[in-house]
């Protein structure tokens, strides 16, 4: 079967989608990457950090940290995006500059400068002054695919500095409490109400759990991880509530998708 997008080329909407995502990721690709043309940044990040998951166990970590000072920390932090134009959000990710090295996922629990400036900036409340030096250049890359993650330009790390950050203290207290099992970590930040980005991005860098146990979690494992062990232990909590007496159906419409949720009057199975 013929691709859709190279047939139609954003012209003809063959997808039923009201707006080609292919064709606005092009445009502001584009636009961001005029800027991004050097080997050194000082910038603000959000703050920022990425595990890729090619290559596991041995994977490319890094910052992400755009050209820009100052309050940046809407760029990752998806709570923050409901009432954000789709333009908005791509252009967030496309500036977002990220450098990388490859580390061994089990040397988040080891001595090391690096990983120990990931974790305490996965661990900051908000925007943090940064410096990252790049081997080279930033690559820009666009995919002509119209469900690929966007991800701004990337380059090998050399270097990367923290000048200023101010952390969670309750991530902070669960990561200096190395008995404390990454799932309890977990469900109790979320009860604390610690934004969800912010716990999946410090469990990405192996902040969680009994010492022994701690491994860098690639960025996509982790968001799924996190959102897995706080729904489970939610349907728990949700078994014991009283049942409702009529049937309730809520809709809701963002970013052309539709969410659509009903409750049946009937005890859970």
């Amino acid at each position: 079967m013929k691709n859709l997008c190279l047939i139609c080329r954003g012209g003809k909407r063959l997808c039923g989608k009201l707006l080609c995502p292919i064709e606005l990721k092009a445009k502001l690709f584009i636009k961001n990457m005029n800027i991004i043309n050097k080997k050194e940044y000082i910038g603000s990040s959000p703050p920022s950090v990425f595990v890729g998951r090619i290559g596991y166990p041995k994977v490319y970590i890094g910052p992400m940290v755009p050209p820009i000072i100052g309050n940046t920390s809407i760029m990752d932090m998806p709570e923050a995006w409901i009432n954000e134009s789709l333009e908005n959000i791509i252009n967030y990710r496309y500036i977002l500059i990220r450098g990388e090295i490859p580390y061994y996922v089990d040397l988040a629990r080891k001595s090391d400068r690096l990983i120990e400036s990931l974790q305490e900036l996965s661990m900051g409340i908000n925007s943090v002054d940064t410096e990252v030096q790049l081997i080279k250049e930033p690559l820009k890359i666009i995919k002509i695919d119209d469900n690929s993650q966007i991800f701004g330009p990337s380059a090998p790390l050399k270097n990367f500095y923290i000048y200023s950050i101010k952390v969670d203290r309750k991530i902070e207290k669960a990561y200096y409490d190395w008995d404390l099992k990454a799932k309890d970590a977990i469900f109790q930040l979320y009860k604390d109400n610690i934004p969800i980005s912010r716990i999946q991005k410090a469990f990405s860098m192996g902040v969680f759990g009994i010492l022994k146990n701690r491994k860098l979690v690639p960025t996509r494992w982790s968001i799924t991880a996190v959102d897995s062990i706080i729904s489970k232990r939610l349907i728990e909590e949700i078994k014991n509530y009283d049942t409702i007496d009529k049937y309730y159906l809520f809709h809701r419409e963002y970013m052309y998708n539709k969410f659509i949720a009903i409750f049946i009057p009937m005890k859970w199975s």
